[in-house]
């Protein structure tokens, strides 16, 4: 199993991210829970996603950071680049 990653709380955080993507495989895994108490039911979804990240170069990896704020990437970094 490969690394965890939450969200990016800033900028620097963001951009180590980044650099740990480039031109790697990633694999996204979102989840949702609903509980309706009044029925006692309980509804569940899993969603895997896999995203191939280009070669980013250090000149790229500085225009995608100098265009968004890294907490703009919060919940969407693979989807921005």
């Amino acid at each position: 199993m490969g690394k965890i990653y939450g969200k990016p709380n800033n900028q620097e955080e963001a951009r180590s991210f980044l650099k740990d993507f480039s031109g790697k495989e990633q694999e996204i895994i979102s989840a949702i829970a609903f509980f309706n108490g009044k029925l006692n039911y309980l509804s569940t979804r899993i969603n895997k996603t896999k995203l191939l990240f280009s070669k980013l170069s250090k000149k790229k990896l500085i225009g995608i950071l100098t265009q968004v704020n890294g907490t703009e990437l919060r919940g969407a970094i693979g989807y921005k680049v």
